[in-house]
């Protein structure tokens, strides 16, 4: 039976880099980490339309059923697939990674503090926090870098659609975590914070 922590937050706050230090910290052969971003609908499930000006900051944009059921899954000692979201084409591929039965499951991702089903599965929660200004910044340096989107069309993007959802549907689940960080830029923090929980976990599995 696994270990779950949710790790919540939002967009660039930090909430990756905690959980890998996380990861880092209990394991490779301990602990497993997925991301919630892997679990966005197809484009099937989505529909037509312009996927430039498409609201993916949205909860309902994500297969919280089929996570959920991944979740319950590793909760019980059980393997599962999880699946592949390609930011460039906007859709999951047919690829799957498999994820062993592990110790420890940590899922991150936006919403998943949001979702009832998953906060029913987890044993521990987390929210990372960080300004407005430093998260737009490095959203934007990420989706240039990674997902082959232009600085203009990141930026307009996170004013129009990234924080206006933040604060509808992230914002308020800091409440629902038991742990809540602030990522102002010291890496120390994350690292000490990953220390610590990595140990009381440790005692706990």
């Amino acid at each position: 039976m696994a270990f779950v922590v949710l790790i919540g937050g939002g967009s660039a706050s930090g909430k990756t880099r905690f959980a890998r230090f996380l990861h880092a910290e209990l394991g490779p052969s301990r602990a497993a980490l997925i991301q919630e971003d892997a679990y966005y609908h197809p484009a099937a499930v989505r529909g037509p339309g312009d996927t430039r000006v498409y609201n993916f900051d949205q909860p309902h944009t994500k297969d919280f059923a089929l996570l959920a059921a991944h979740v319950a899954a590793a909760r019980a000692g059980r393997a599962f697939d999880l699946p592949h979201y390609d930011f460039a084409i906007h859709d999951r591929t047919d690829e799957v990674t498999p994820v062993a039965a592990a110790e420890v499951l940590i899922l991150e991702g936006m919403h998943c503090l949001g979702d009832p089903a998953l906060r029913g599965l987890a044993d521990h929660t987390v929210f990372v926090d960080a300004a407005t200004a430093t998260r737009r910044i490095r959203r934007i340096a990420r989706d240039v870098a990674e997902r082959g989107r232009t600085a203009a069309d990141t930026a307009r993007q996170f004013d129009a659609v990234v924080e206006p959802m933040h604060r509808l549907h992230v914002a308020p689940t800091r409440d629902l975590a038991r742990l809540c960080l602030t990522n102002d830029g010291d890496i120390a923090v994350l690292h000490s914070a990953a220390r610590a929980l990595a140990a009381e976990i440790a005692g706990r599995v």
